[in-house]
Parts: C-alpha cells; structure tokens; sequence
C-alpha cells in the first residue's frame, strides 16, 4: 500500500464506521459458529452503477452484449446524493461502476466530489475511451482515490477481442495525459 492510499483510506476513518465494520465482523464470525445468520452493522462498502451504458461491445458484458434485461438508464445526481447522504455514516468505500462506462454519466466528477466531500473512499473503473484532457481534471479536482483502467491485450488485435470497438491507441494516450497530469497536479 502506497503512503497516499493509506493517507486516503485513513481520510475515511470515524469512530462510527470503525463500530460499524466491528459489528459486521463479529456477526459473520457468530453466523458461521452458529450456522445461522446474524445479522449486526451496515453495509461498509457500497457499489453505485452511475449509467449501464457502454461505448464498447464486450461479448462477456451484458450491457455490451446486448443481453442486459433491465432498461438502460443513467443515475441522477440528486438521486445519487440522497443515497450517499442516507449512507456515508457507515459506507466508508464507494465503487462508481458495474457494468457500464461510468464516464458516460456527464456528472460522474460530480458524484466523486461529493462522496470524497462525505469522507467515503471513491473507486471507479473504466475502458478509459472518454478520458479526455477536461475528464482527467476534473477527475484531479474531485480527489478520485482509485482508477482501475480495464486493459484486455497488448496488441490492437488481441485487445478488440474483448473490448470490441476500443482502440488500444485511445486507452494508451488517455493515460498518458492522466500520468502527466497526476504529475503536475
């Protein structure tokens, strides 16, 4: 663990969700000592999925593939923030993404700045296509604590048979500017 990811997670740290991880620790020992559920605590840790819309075709995504069943749609920032308002007491880790392109969603640095504002540890992962310059600073200004870049190949060929319709040369100059960035910042 890097100095400033202990600096951030340790950021997030409060009596209150300490308790609550306490809690949610010892009724998972009690459940499987009794062999039944025991339930104490709240949720630590919450996934928020900012839209289910992708730009790429990855046969192994059902937003992708096109077998998703639920309605695409995009997450309100209001919404969002109710949520985060009625959770960030005990939720001290946030993951912005399942299985869409979180970037799609226009207020994403939004939501990362208000969760980030909440104490809440902020993680999102993308295919790195909408990265652009004006993406990657606001990213910087809203203390995003974790980008995962989902990379599947080192060669064009290889990398567009998972992440069909991507362009590897896109995902390599979107992080450039972002460790050019991140430097200057």
């Amino acid at each position: 663990m890097t100095p400033r990811t202990f600096r951030n997670l340790a950021r997030c740290i409060s009596f209150r969700r300490v308790w609550n991880l306490l809690l949610v620790g010892a009724s998972f020992q009690l459940s499987a000592r009794r062999k039944r559920s025991v339930v104490w605590g709240r949720p630590y840790t919450l996934t928020i999925e900012p839209t289910n819309r992708c730009n790429l075709k990855c046969p192994e995504c059902p937003s992708g593939n096109g077998a998703m069943v639920r309605p695409l749609g995009m997450m309100d920032f209001d919404r969002f923030a109710a949520i985060v308002d009625e959770v960030h007491t005990d939720v001290f880790y946030l993951q912005l993404f399942f299985q869409g392109e979180p970037f799609i969603n226009n207020r994403l640095t939004d939501m990362i700045a208000y969760a980030r504002a909440r104490r809440m540890y902020v993680a999102v992962s993308t295919n790195a296509h909408f990265l652009r310059r004006e993406v990657v600073d606001g990213l910087l200004r809203a203390g995003l604590d974790r980008l995962i870049v989902s990379i599947d190949g080192l060669t064009q060929e290889v990398y567009e048979e998972y992440r069909v319709s991507g362009s590897l040369a896109k995902v390599h100059e979107a992080l450039a500017h972002l460790d050019a960035a991140r430097h200057a910042f």
